[in-house]
């Protein structure tokens, strides 16, 4: 009995294997099979694409080509253009020229660009040529490949690409006409705001005058006036205030931004300002914004603020972080009182604040410029903490 099961086992898998073998040599011919189709597939559509073509150098004449040749050129038979006819009646005889002396010169042409026409149907069209000479000196063989349509295309590129430049030129010439007439009108304007400016505060020098002698002249027997005069001198003030406030704003966004050096601008501000009692650390290395001009007098506020309202500042620090997104926060921090939790609302509005109360808004005006937002987060009593965020278009490191 094991000896029959054996034996039947043995059969099975000698039949298997037979099986198997079958498959692999039918799969074999049927591989073989498809290779020998996609190379006749690959043959016929290579004849079908390409105008294949052998000239005769010394006579100029057609040697042989396929039908390609034929449909391309709108001749019947290939035999009307072998031998019969010279070729530089189908392409112009300066390229033809130049091809020829390229081709004698380097022993091979390829991707000649060159203009074809047809004598039979006059059609026109253009032809990447790429030829060799075969052992036979006499004989040169090479393909023509059609690349009007590519040719079409970038022409019509090439007249769009023209009309475009014409039109942002002349888009060009209309802005600057236009930025020319904005600075024009803009320099008129900053000169009457000057003159006007100007003949307010000689007004107001007058006014001061007056007022002065008034006090002087005030009976102490009548205290009412003297009520009168003071609240009329804090009014001139307040007026004198608001005047210089609008020079500084005015020039606000009229010059172009430009690239930076916050350390230098740091340095620059605090020469003359702080005392030799606060230590300045900068931990910005080669940082360079793209501000307005006026960057400057934010920093100065920055520092011309912690002396004035830190009560106790020794130092200040600069630095910088980096975020995720790319954004760049540029930090100002103090060790003085920092800023009351009812204060900090209103730090950066117009006339807030207990000097002129225009420093952080003029800070704020000048950043905004250029996309920059300053806010503070600072903790109170434990010094003032100023950020800068600042996108990544807007700061670069030089070196």
């Amino acid at each position: 009995m094991v000896l029959l099961t054996i034996i039947v086992v043995g059969l099975m898998s000698l039949n298997n294997f037979i099986t198997t073998h079958d498959l692999i040599d039918e799969n074999y011919a049927h591989t073989q099979s498809q290779t020998e189709e996609n190379i006749i597939a690959t043959i016929r559509l290579v004849d079908a694409s390409f105008t294949l073509f052998e000239i005769n150098q010394t006579s100029k004449t057609l040697v042989s080509g396929n039908q390609y040749l034929c449909n391309r050129f709108g001749v019947a038979s290939l035999n009307e253009m072998i031998g019969a006819g010279n070729f530089q009646d189908y392409a112009n005889l300066s390229d033809l020229e130049e091809a020829r002396s390229a081709l004698f010169r380097d022993g091979f042409l390829t991707g000649y660009k060159m203009k074809f026409r047809s004598p039979v149907t006059g059609r026109v069209f253009w032809g990447e040529v790429s030829v060799r000479i075969k052992n036979n000196v006499d004989v040169a063989e090479g393909s023509i490949i059609d690349i009007t349509a590519r040719e079409e295309a970038e022409e019509k590129l090439r007249v769009l690409y023209a009309e475009l430049e014409t039109r942002i030129a002349d888009r060009t010439s209309e802005l600057k006409t236009a930025q020319d007439a904005y600075q024009r009108a803009n320099t008129k304007l900053n000169l009457l705001n000057a003159v006007t400016r100007h003949d307010v505060l000689n007004q107001l020098t007058v006014l001061n005058g007056y007022l002065a002698l008034l006090e002087m002249r005030a009976s102490p027997s009548d205290p009412q006036i003297l009520e009168f005069i003071t609240p009329a001198e804090l009014a001139v003030r307040n007026i004198e205030r608001q005047i210089l406030f609008t020079k500084t704003y005015q020039d606000i966004g009229v010059y172009a931004p430009t690239w930076q050096n916050v350390e230098g601008l740091i340095r620059k501000a605090k020469t003359g300002l702080l005392p030799d009692s606060v230590s300045l650390i900068l931990d910005i290395d080669n940082l360079e914004i793209y501000a307005d001009p006026l960057l400057e007098k934010t920093f100065y506020t920055l520092l011309d603020n912690a002396l004035r309202h830190g009560v106790h500042v020794t130092e200040i620090r600069f630095s910088y972080l980096v975020a995720d997104d790319e954004v760049l926060h540029l930090v100002y921090e103090d060790n003085g009182v920092g800023i009351s939790l009812d204060d900090k609302a209103h730090i950066f509005q117009r006339g807030y604040g207990k000097n002129t109360g225009f420093g952080l808004f003029l800070a704020r005006e000048i950043l905004s410029i250029t996309g920059l937002v300053i806010t503070e987060n600072g903790k109170p009593g434990k010094g003032a903490w100023f950020d800068i965020a600042i996108p990544k278009e807007g700061y670069r490191f030089v070196s």
